[in-house]
């Protein structure tokens, strides 16, 4: 009797431990899949780890009109700037490695979930035109089917699974006391958005250089080849437009570098590539709401590595240039010019000088180029220079030099902050308060500029640049740090974002060591500041 006492309340415990944690589980919902995020009480983490996670709950529960998805491509894509662009409210739901199978899959439960959708932004990857139609990348992704399906009974892989539990919801509970988080959800602009976590450029594409092997001996479609991928087009790409005639469905073929090219030149594959995109190409042209683009003949982009981390993932200011391209309507392709895109392709690659890359200069500053493209897509009307406001600097163990680069003022900083290496306050709030080692100035209102460029070079010691934007109570709203041992003697122009500040701000730049261990006669110099 005892035995079977106690193990009827050993089961009783068992089954009121498990009812709360599922029921804690359902209730915060740390995957969103029963509801919508609990955003006014608690903080909810998406990155792009839990991509396959997260995206379902999302495309279910979200109120939207539009949707941004694809594979790593378009994981650099800004919300924001495609509903400033196409007048819509979106979400962002990329598929890292996502084939044509899996994003069809996942817009079909969308659309039929949503009606309110108007209009489909999907990067149609070149390198996978040659996958079967249902094929899925599950061999390198865990899965997790439970969360897609409409079964139920197996949603206790996501009630009590383990790191739900303990790695997700948990956090979710007490996220408004972990790291003061605030209650909310990351935005779609930063959401899987791995501009800031990679280098750019030739030595990050090719770090050992490159030779061109010469030209392979042309290789061709089979039928079987053209076969499969006729299927995979109508199962996977024109099924959900012809059957959703109402929704706009915007498709682009996303710019490859000229490296990636380099490979199929090589290899004898650029005449298989490029028919199988000629009939993609086709197919996708005769349905009528379906509006497609192709970036590959964009050569000034392909042939600068600059603009990549490796032979096809490009910056986020590349991204930006598709949306603002996409919304004036060019690059579109047209049963008109679609064969003269082709072959420009072809011609261009067939007799490029693919050994001229390893010429390349590779930009100290990575995001220089997104400063280029925000000063040519959001021009300001009246940037701020240097001279305009350099009655208004304050300078601290900096001078202004008699040498001149470009014809602008040369600000040379020498010293170290007295700052002791394994202080608690950081260099940042250190530098705020007067003892930085360079130039401050106060802008009344920064709201309107999207970035503040320099130039700076090391002259001597440990010199570097720690540039700082603090609002009125002091807080870094803009923060650019670089080493001395990742810059040299040449001059480098340097980019901080600033578009999402506001208001009143106080601008240092710093050119002195952060701590008391650097050469106290270390130099750094700066020139060409600029508000833009």
């Amino acid at each position: 009797m005892k035995s079977k006492k106690w193990l009827i309340i050993y089961t009783s415990i068992t089954v009121i431990f498990l009812s709360v944690i599922g029921s804690m589980v359902i209730y915060y919902d740390p995957y969103m899949h029963f509801h919508k995020p609990l955003v006014d009480k608690y903080s909810y983490a998406m990155n792009d780890k839990l991509q396959r996670n997260v995206n379902d709950g999302i495309i279910k529960h979200f109120d939207y009109d539009a949707i941004v998805t694809g594979t790593s491509l378009s994981e650099n894509f800004k919300a924001s700037q495609f509903d400033s662009l196409f007048g819509t409210n979106c979400i962002k739901v990329p598929f890292s490695g996502g084939t044509y199978k899996e994003i069809h899959d996942r817009l079909e439960t969308a659309l039929e979930k949503n009606q309110n959708i108007k209009v489909i932004l999907w990067s149609i990857d070149g390198n996978y035109v040659f996958f079967d139609k249902d094929y899925v990348l599950d061999d390198r992704y865990e899965y997790p089917d439970y969360l897609y399906d409409d079964n139920p009974l197996n949603d206790v892989n996501y009630i009590f699974n383990h790191d739900v539990v303990f790695d997700k919801m948990l956090p979710t509970v007490y996220s408004m006391k972990r790291n003061n988080l605030q209650p909310g959800i990351i935005n779609f602009d930063d959401y899987s958005n791995w501009n800031n976590q990679y280098v750019f450029g030739k030595n990050a594409v090719f770090p050992f250089g490159y030779t061109f092997e010469g030209y392979g001996e042309p290789q061709h479609m089979t039928e079987n080849e053209k076969e499969n991928l006729l299927e995979s087009i109508h199962q996977n790409l024109t099924s959900l437009p012809l059957q959703y005639p109402d929704v706009r469905f915007l498709y682009y073929i996303p710019p490859y570098s000229a490296a990636w090219w380099a490979e199929k030149v090589s290899s004898g594959e650029i005449c298989k590539q490029l028919e199988a995109e000629k009939i993609l190409i086709f197919e996708l042209l005769n349905v009528g709401n379906i509006e497609l683009y192709g970036f590959d003949n964009d050569f000034e982009m392909t042939t600068d590595l600059n603009n990549y981390k490796d032979k096809i993932h490009y910056g986020q200011w590349i991204s930006s240039d598709i949306l603002i391209s996409m919304s004036n309507g060019e690059k579109r392709l047209t049963l008109d010019n679609y064969m003269s895109y082709l072959d420009s392709i072809n011609n261009y690659y067939s007799s490029f000088d693919f050994n001229s890359l390893n010429n390349q200069v590779d930009l100290e500053d990575d995001h220089a180029m997104e400063a280029e493209a925000a000063i040519e897509y959001e021009p300001v009307d009246d940037p701020i220079t240097f001279d305009e406001i350099e009655d208004k600097i304050e300078l601290n163990n900096a001078q202004i030099s008699e040498e001149k680069y470009n014809d602008q003022s040369v600000i040379t900083c020498k010293g170290r902050l007295e700052r002791i290496s394994t202080s608690d306050v950081q260099p940042d709030t250190f530098i705020y308060n007067d003892s930085y080692i360079g130039l401050k100035f106060k802008i009344d209102d920064i709201s309107k500029y999207n970035t503040l460029l320099f130039y700076g070079r090391k002259t001597h010691g440990n010199g570097q640049p720690t540039v700082c934007v603090y609002d009125e109570k002091g807080a870094v709203q803009a923060l650019l740090a670089r080493s001395y041992s990742e810059i040299d003697d040449n001059w480098n122009q340097y980019y901080l974002d600033v578009h999402d500040v506001t208001g009143a701000v106080t601008i240092i730049l710093n050119g002195g060591y952060i701590d008391s261990t650097g050469d106290p006669e270390s130099e750094f110099q700066f020139c060409g500041i600029k508000l833009q």
